[in-house]
C-alpha cells in the first residue's frame, strides 16, 4: 500500500503520493486543483490511483507514469445551490511537468466533463465526459 505523506504549505496542503524521502522537482510531476469564478466553481483531487489524497489538497506529487485521478468538481448553480459530482481520467504523469485539473457540470447536474492540462504547454493532456 501506497503511503501518503501530507505537509502543510501556507493554507494549503502538499501530499506526496509515493514512498520514502520527496524526490526533486524534475524527478516527479504535480498535480494542482483548481478554484476559479470566485469558488463558484472548484475541481479538486480526490484520489490517486485508488487512494485518497485529503481533504483538499493543493498540489499532489507522482512519480512519473499512468495515474488514474479522481477529481470532484462543485458548481454553484442558480436556483439549486451548489452540485457536486466526481469523475476520474487517467493521466501519463510526465517528469518534471506541472499539470493542473480542470471539470465542468453541465445540465443541472446531467452532465460532468473533468480535463487535467499541463500547464507548460496549456494543452489538455487527460479527459472525459460522463452523462447521467
Amino acid at each position: 500500500m501506497v503511503l501518503f505523506a501530507t505537509f502543510l504549505l501556507a493554507s494549503c496542503a502538499t501530499v506526496q503520493t509515493y514512498e520514502g524521502e520527496a524526490l526533486p522537482p524534475e524527478e516527479v510531476a504535480v498535480i494542482n486543483s483548481s478554484y476559479w469564478d470566485n469558488l463558484a466553481l472548484t475541481a479538486v483531487v480526490k484520489e490517486v490511483d485508488g487512494e485518497k489524497v485529503g481533504r483538499n489538497p493543493g498540489s499532489i506529487m507522482v512519480l512519473p507514469g499512468e495515474h488514474a485521478v479522481k477529481i470532484r468538481v462543485s458548481q454553484k448553480m442558480s436556483f439549486v445551490g451548489t452540485i457536486s459530482t466526481s469523475g476520474t481520467v487517467i493521466l501519463n504523469a510526465e517528469a518534471g511537468h506541472t499539470y493542473k485539473v480542470y471539470g465542468e457540470i453541465y445540465g443541472m447536474g446531467e452532465g460532468l466533463w473533468v480535463w487535467i492540462k499541463d500547464e507548460e504547454n496549456d494543452q489538455i493532456v487527460a479527459s472525459r465526459k460522463y452523462h447521467n
